[in-house]
């Protein structure tokens, strides 16, 4: 009985080791701050893995056959760099594709602040407790893909992007890891897509008042400096759903939104991200 068992599976292996699989990567010709989608085209029952540049991504099924994961690529990632994804079964890689992804710079501005500006930040300084709150949530993973199809701006807005400016001061110094959208002040603002609001925050020091929405499967989006919430923590959202109202709350001296979208906690461009889910949206179920 036992030389049965372990006839089949040898045969089991043998044969799911047999099936190739195919990788496909998008966009072809990525920029530092945006992201990769990763397609595993696999009939076998095996597991995959993700490394990129060193760090590993879980990989998720989007139908029968077929598996995705979407990675972020860093702000100041450049040149060639090697993605890596193995064909496990139980601990051992039977199969392994490397490839080579070739990305250009991100485009980064430097932006001097005012005196009056490090002042608000001085005056008003990021407190622990809520930077780890909102960090915790950033670095969501759901196992469920709670989205669907093409992300959206929250408001309509004629702001300038301005994601990964360099803020720089006498004693501040750091990206811009979103998009200030502004606008008059308790304006609508939309749910980007569907998901689950994981939090919604009030008077934090440096964000104000905040909603952080988890779509599932390593990607967020964040809303800070916030007017008023209208929806609460653990709600679920549907895509274009109002959710908060339109601030000049934390780190702000206009009434913004700054959105955000992270995958894996990595920030990615929102405006990247908004067309790239439009492009391929057609593929995504």
């Amino acid at each position: 009985m036992k030389n049965c068992f372990f006839i089949s599976l040898i045969l089991f292996i043998a044969s799911s080791c047999a099936l190739a699989f195919e990788v496909t990567v998008t966009p072809v010709k990525p920029k530092g701050g945006e992201g990769l989608r990763v397609e595993i085209a696999d009939n076998s029952p095996l597991t995959h893995t993700i490394s990129f540049r060193g760090i590993s991504y879980r990989v998720y099924r989007c139908d029968e056959n077929k598996k995705e994961a979407f990675i972020p690529i860093g702000i100041e990632t450049t040149g060639k760099n090697l993605l890596k994804v193995s064909k496990k079964f139980l601990f051992f890689t039977v199969e392994t594709k490397t490839l080579e992804i070739n990305v250009t710079p991100c485009k980064i501005n430097k932006i001097i602040l005012k005196e009056s500006d490090e002042k608000m930040r001085d005056d008003q300084p990021a407190v622990d407790v809520q930077q780890d709150r909102v960090l915790q949530c950033i670095n969501t993973k759901s196992k469920f893909k709670l989205w669907s199809g093409a992300f959206q701006v929250p408001i309509k807005s004629k702001s300038k992007p301005n994601f990964a400016n360099r803020r720089t001061g006498k004693t501040h110094d750091y990206y811009h890891k979103g998009i200030d959208l502004g606008g008059k002040k308790r304006t609508a603002i939309k749910a980007t897509n569907s998901g689950r609001i994981i939090l919604a925050g009030e008077n934090f020091n440096v964000y104000g008042n905040v909603i952080v929405i988890d779509h599932g499967q390593g990607v967020v989006s964040c809303y800070f400096h916030l007017n008023k919430l209208l929806k609460k923590e653990n709600d679920m959202v549907s895509k274009g759903e109002i959710i908060a109202q339109l601030g000049n709350t934390g780190w702000s001296t206009a009434p913004h939104l700054h959105f955000g979208v992270y995958l894996h906690s990595d920030a990615v461009d929102p405006l990247w991200w908004i067309e790239f889910t439009s492009n391929i949206s057609h593929n995504i179920k």
